[in-house]
Order: structure tokens, then sequence, then C-alpha cells
């Protein structure tokens, strides 16, 4: 298996459409260079175990259509500026340690099918951006510190196939 840092220096292969290195050592941050891959389409690192946050540069990505970080150890918040990746369709940063709330920013990411967030430490009422999100299939909330009631636009998605709202501070009935 590959180990060590990502390099800075991945941010000079400026043409990359997709960089895929799941299932491997890495740790350490996630160099901000990462935002110099401005035609990439695909980024995964999933299942390694890098720390820190997702950096600022992410909002360079903009031709970016799938984000996949499960399984590492990001911490801090997640970035207002995901919200300019609007061509997103499939976001998993579960089994983190990412705290606070889904940032507001998120509203743009109308493309949005599949949103997994579970097992981290986010916390307030489940966020009314994710209403805006009417190609949604697959939404995990799970094992986080939401709290509150399950909001009505729940049942409002035509498409959702799966939905796990499971180990949080839920309370109430689920919505007609």
């Amino acid at each position: 298996k590959l180990h060590g840092t990502i390099p800075h220096t991945i941010g000079n292969l400026s043409k990359m459409n997709v960089l895929l290195f799941d299932s491997n050592y890495f740790s350490g941050p996630i160099p901000s260079s990462i935002g110099n891959l401005t035609q990439l389409g695909q980024l995964s690192f999933a299942f390694n175990i890098l720390s820190g946050h997702i950096p600022e540069s992410i909002m360079n990505l903009t031709e970016l259509y799938s984000f996949n970080f499960i399984a590492n150890r990001l911490s801090g918040s997640l970035p207002d500026s995901l919200g300019n990746l609007w061509q997103i369709t499939y976001f998993d940063v579960s089994n983190n340690r990412i705290t606070g709330g889904l940032p507001d920013s998120l509203y743009n990411l109308t493309f949005m099918n599949t949103m997994f967030v579970g097992g981290n430490r986010l916390g307030g009422s489940i966020p009314t951006v994710v209403q805006y999100y009417s190609n949604l299939t697959r939404l995990g909330l799970a094992e986080n510190r939401f709290v509150g009631t399950i909001p009505d636009f729940i049942c409002d998605f035509p498409r959702l196939q799966f939905l796990d709202l499971s180990n949080n501070k839920l309370y109430g009935t689920i919505p007609d």
C-alpha cells in the first residue's frame, strides 16, 4: 500500500481529470495545492488516515462532480467554499472528525444526488440547505449530533431511495 503524505507537487498535475488513491496509508493534511487541479472531475482519498481540514482552495475545483474522503481523520468545519463546487453529484466525508454544521453555501449544489456526512461531529438542526437537492437519491446524516425534529421537507424528495438519520438527537414523529 502507498503511504506518506500527499506531496504539495500534486498541484502540478494541472491536466488531471480523475485522482483516486483509496485504501492506502496516506497521512497528514490535504495540501492546498490540490486547488490547482482545475480540470479534476473525480477526487477520492477514501480509507486513508488524512488529517487536518479541507482546504479553502477546494473552491477552485469547479469541474468536480465526485468528492470522496470517507474514513479519514479530517477535522474542523466544512468550508463555505464547497458551495462553489456546483457540479457535485456525489459528496462523502463520512467517518471523519468534522465539526460544526453544513454550510449554507451548499444550497448551490443543486445537482447533488448522494450526500453522506455520517459518523462525524456535525450538529445543530438538520440543515434546510438539503431541501434544494431535488435530485437527491441518498442522504446519510447518521451518527452526528443533529438535534430537533425531522423537517417536513425530508418527505419531499421524489427520488430519495436511502435515508439514514440514526444515532442523532432527533425527536418527535416522522413528517407526513
